[in-house]
């Protein structure tokens, strides 16, 4: 008879009901896997078993495997020294993980001793669009990066339920939901921990008075010039493009079209330069797919990973810094 494997979601709300579906997904139903809500009201949700704290849950099975982490950002750090208490295995914590990573670096010695992997939960760092552009930059498969430029775009303040939503109670809710991704994701792809000369600001709509747009930019170690926009205040897009001396790398996230423009040097019979074709492929976005399977295939494993905090602290404190207009 197979052994079961306990998998928490620490704080079951809407985001812990797309863990669920998503890890329900991944095991195909298995009856092997067993989801546990640990929640302090009573849940809804009759696809799993529910439990008030990690302490009673276990009490029930006697262990519990791993546990994904979606209290609310302000709880993260409590809820990550409760599994830690509780002598959890493999934590995956969903970002900004507020706190983990820094706590983690000061009591190593301790961390190490009772947990095999911990991840933070920036799911952009698994999606393979954004691994293939790593590695062209990593490698220069088309020259050296000269210019990062990211957007995201939403129009979801121009909804009639917008203005009674969380997002329009804080004005740096877009800054915190959105563009971290983007902050985060930039630090892989450059493969720097510091940016230089940074423009930050939130901006507030002239036409629905809320915060619901956000600019970054500035030059990365490496003299990178980058450019980043999350806003809830425009059409509905997400665009990536990348500039190197040999080429153009661009990915339409929502439609998950990598197109690629080199190499540079293409002429007409004058000899003047003239653009490259272009090329497209597909590279499919699978939201938080890949980050939840990647965490449970090393989870399954039982054995001790790096632990995988994604740049969080450094993601954090730039988050913190914004300016608001």
């Amino acid at each position: 008879m197979q052994e079961s494997f306990y998998i928490a979601i620490y704080g079951y709300g809407n985001h812990g009901l797309r863990l669920k579906n998503i890890i329900r997904k991944i095991t195909n139903n298995n009856n092997k896997y067993v989801i546990i809500g640990i929640s302090r009201r009573k849940l809804d949700d009759t696809d799993v078993i529910s439990f008030p704290s990690l302490k009673s849950a276990i009490s029930r099975y006697g262990k519990i495997d791993c546990v994904f982490i979606s209290t609310p950002n302000e709880s993260h750090l409590d809820s990550f020294k409760d599994c830690i208490a509780n002598k959890i295995k493999s934590i995956y914590v969903e970002k900004p993980a507020i706190g983990v990573e820094e706590y983690c670096r000061k009591n190593i010695n301790k961390i190490k001793s009772i947990i095999n992997y911990i991840q933070v939960g920036y799911h952009l760092n698994y999606e393979e669009g954004f691994i293939e552009l790593k590695d062209y930059v990593s490698n220069e498969k088309m020259g050296s990066l000269l210019r990062l430029d990211m957007y995201s775009g939403h129009g979801l303040a121009f909804k009639n339920t917008f203005n009674d939503s969380w997002r329009a109670k804080s004005k740096s809710a877009i800054v915190q939901t959105v563009a971290c991704h983007l902050i985060n994701i930039s630090f892989v792809i450059l493969g720097d921990t510091k940016i230089n000369n940074s423009f930050a600001y939130v901006k507030k709509s002239n036409e629905n008075g809320h915060y619901d747009t956000c600019h970054l930019s500035g030059l990365s170690d490496g003299g990178v010039l980058y450019s980043l926009s999350a806003t809830w205040g425009s059409p509905f897009q997400s665009l990536i493009k990348a500039y190197f001396s040999n080429g153009i790398w661009t990915y339409d996230f929502n439609k998950g079209n990598v197109t690629i423009e080199s190499p540079r040097d293409i002429f007409d019979k004058l000899g003047y330069f003239i653009a490259p074709d272009a090329s497209t492929h597909q590279s499919k976005p699978n939201g938080l797919t890949n980050s939840v399977k990647y965490f449970l295939n090393k989870s399954f494993l039982k054995k001790s990973f790096d632990y995988e905090f994604n740049n969080a602290s450094l993601t954090s404190s730039i988050v913190d810094n914004f300016n608001y207009l």
